[in-house]
């Protein structure tokens, strides 16, 4: 198994401790024992969902609440669900193949564990887990489950994935219209704070620079910048780096939509305070290379394969078994 596979079993195992030793926001807690769905007659309750989906749902619980949480929470509980009863299938596949994993490569990983969870001392993790009521055989068999399945997984859906030069190639001469990178500006900022060291005389300061600034090219713009701004990269005269157009704030766009480069605008008045602006460089609207996206269409070719080769092995071990949900 490779490197990525561990690091998905710690995960895995965090998840498991975070539940027992935090607790669940358990939006349907008198309902936690309940049978959701069954594989082949194996129950999968909603207490099994949770512990897969706590870690998410805690961080969710910050940035959410009532109904949007609700539904959030359903359909990751919902997706969960689905992807339990793959791996079920899944194991029992490793299973009836008679394939076994080498009981030291298992020792191995709990050292692992144990290295990463307390200290690398085993008789620690053992009193970790007996601390949140968890058998060590059963965690035990928990690992070589995980450990199990993604092996499958990398074997039957990820390990012969092998995407070629001419594939990527042509993926990149029949979607041109994805490698279009947007028009960027590049903008010296000079930035009056309304309440800050000039708050007094911000009105007769800006009428000031802008009579001054009239003719101004990069070096007086940068002069000012550094005499009178209190924006970010004064130093450097304001420059901004480089922005796309999508990505610029409307006030700023409006200004600049009459305006070329080695050009400038303000003043502009906004609710923090007010801005010059001077348009230090432009790119247009051009084709990407294909050398900078190259490695990018590869990697998405590669996980597209992925997954429709997950989703076919996964769908052909559904249709040889008896799956029910217990939920709408």
């Amino acid at each position: 198994m490779d490197g990525s596979l561990k690091i998905k079993l710690k995960t895995f195992i965090s998840m498991i401790f975070l539940s027992a030793l935090t607790g669940t926001p358990c939006l349907y807690s008198e309902y936690e024992n309940s049978i959701i769905a069954s594989v082949d007659g194996d129950p999968i309750t909603l207490f099994d969902v949770v512990n897969e989906t706590v870690k998410s749902e805690i961080r969710k619980s910050k940035v959410m609440s009532g109904e949007e949480l609700r539904k959030e929470v359903f359909k990751n509980r919902k997706e969960t669900v689905d992807d339990m009863i793959d791996r079920h299938l899944i194991y029992k596949e490793f299973k009836s193949k008679g394939y076994k994993i080498p009981p030291q490569y298992i020792e191995s990983m709990i050292d692992e564990i144990a290295a990463g969870m307390a200290g690398g001392n085993r008789q620690k993790l053992i009193e970790k887990l007996n601390d949140a009521k968890i058998p060590y055989e059963e965690f035990k068999d928990k690992i070589y489950e995980k450990a199990a399945v993604d092996i499958m997984i990398n074997e039957f859906c990820y390990r012969l994935v092998n995407i070629t030069p001419e594939q990527v190639q042509r993926y990149y001469d029949e979607n041109k219209s994805e490698f279009i990178g947007p028009p960027k500006l590049e903008l010296q900022i000079l930035y009056l704070d309304k309440n800050g060291k000039n708050k007094d005389k911000i009105g007769k300061l800006s009428e000031e620079i802008a009579n001054d600034m009239k003719k101004a090219d990069e070096n007086i713009f940068s002069s000012l910048v550094k005499l009178y701004s209190e924006g970010p990269a004064r130093e450097e005269g304001g420059k901004s780096g480089w922005i796309e157009d999508k990505n610029m704030r409307p006030e700023f766009k409006n200004a600049l939509k009459e305006i070329k480069t080695g050009e400038k605008a303000g003043p502009i008045d906004t609710a923090e305070g007010t801005y010059f602006l001077r348009i230090s460089g432009f790119v247009p609207q051009s084709e990407i290379p294909y050398q900078s996206v190259e490695d990018d269409i590869r990697k998405k070719l590669g996980d597209k394969e992925r997954k429709s080769r997950y989703e076919e092995y996964t769908r052909k071990l559904r249709e040889k078994a008896v799956v029910k949900f217990f939920f709408e």
